[in-house]
């Protein structure tokens, strides 16, 4: 894994955080596309290409100038809200962000933008797609446009569906945590019932997923690929918390079936198929009672 200029946005967030922690330790050149360059200068080190992506009129010179071969698009805007400051919210960040991007890339060498998707996309965890809220819908909106430009100006575009990511406290809560802050509280935490089945993967085993594919993005035929980037394994709600529970040794106070389900809330979603295994040597690592370990002492 040599020589690439490799773009990322979304680099300061949950994943982002600990796949540019991993590039730097490779001998590409890295690039992010950032909103504040000092926060993000604070997170990493000068030996990165900062390009700001608001009231930036150089944005897209910028981009021709770093003149990626590897995007990695993680950017994105997430609520299960659908009111108007949320679709304002969501267009703006998950479809005209990503237009604006891919202008930008028009005239570089670009061969492979990887994409992040949400396995929301699938409502009925199947293959269809089926988007369960407005911000979902988005992202399937942003694929066809990302398909789109890699068709037009020819390279590669690899669709990574993200399932259920933990391992570290996210700005942006997830069930996770929400257990883990119920855990000897006096107040009860209200959820819903709990049935949902999730496919639980370990952070450091997605920036390993995503290290394996640049590795391999020589070797990928041309057009659009899609990798299902989970275990394969599911697990209830309920049951998370029981095994936090365990490995803890506290008690999660939690109020079940206190909110409602919401109306399109995904009931299962496991990922299937073994494409990343076949193509990229690919297998999860991180079993979940040892990530929820690691998980509960990160946060302490």
């Amino acid at each position: 894994m040599t020589g690439k200029n490799i773009l990322v946005t979304g680099g300061t967030g949950f994943i982002g955080k600990k796949l540019v922690k991993r590039l730097l330790a490779t001998e590409n050149r890295i690039g992010l596309v950032v909103r504040d360059k000092q926060s993000a200068f604070s997170l990493f080190s000068s030996s990165i290409d900062y390009i700001e992506s608001e009231n930036n009129n150089n944005f897209s010179k910028e981009i021709a100038t770093f003149s990626p071969q590897i995007v990695i698009h993680l950017a994105s805007y997430s609520t299960s809200r659908d009111d108007i400051e949320a679709i304002e919210n969501l267009i703006t960040s998950n479809i005209l962000f990503v237009s604006k991007l891919l202008d930008a890339l028009r005239t570089t060498s670009l061969e492979l933008f990887i994409n992040a998707a949400s396995f929301s996309e699938y409502h009925a965890g199947d293959e269809s797609l089926s988007p369960s809220y407005f911000y979902s819908a988005t992202k399937t909106a942003s694929r066809f446009i990302i398909e789109y430009f890699s068709k037009a100006y020819k390279f590669k575009f690899a669709n990574t569906v993200l399932y259920s990511v933990y391992g570290a406290k996210s700005p942006a809560k997830k069930v996770i945590d929400y257990i883990a802050d119920s855990l000897g509280n006096p107040s009860p935490t209200k959820m819903t019932a709990g049935e949902q089945v999730l496919d639980f993967i370990h952070v450091d085993d997605v920036s390993e997923f995503y290290l394996a594919l640049i590795d391999k993005s020589q070797a990928l035929t041309e057009g659009y690929q899609e990798y299902r980037v989970g275990t394969g394994h599911g697990t209830k709600i309920k049951a998370l918390a029981a095994l936090i529970e365990e490995v803890s040794k506290k008690k999660a106070n939690i109020d079940w079936g206190s909110i409602e389900y919401r109306a399109r809330d995904t009931m299962r979603a496991v990922a299937h198929g073994k494409r990343a295994k076949n193509d990229l040597g690919w297998t999860p690592k991180v079993e979940i009672e040892a990530g929820i370990r690691q998980y509960l002492m990160d946060i302490e």
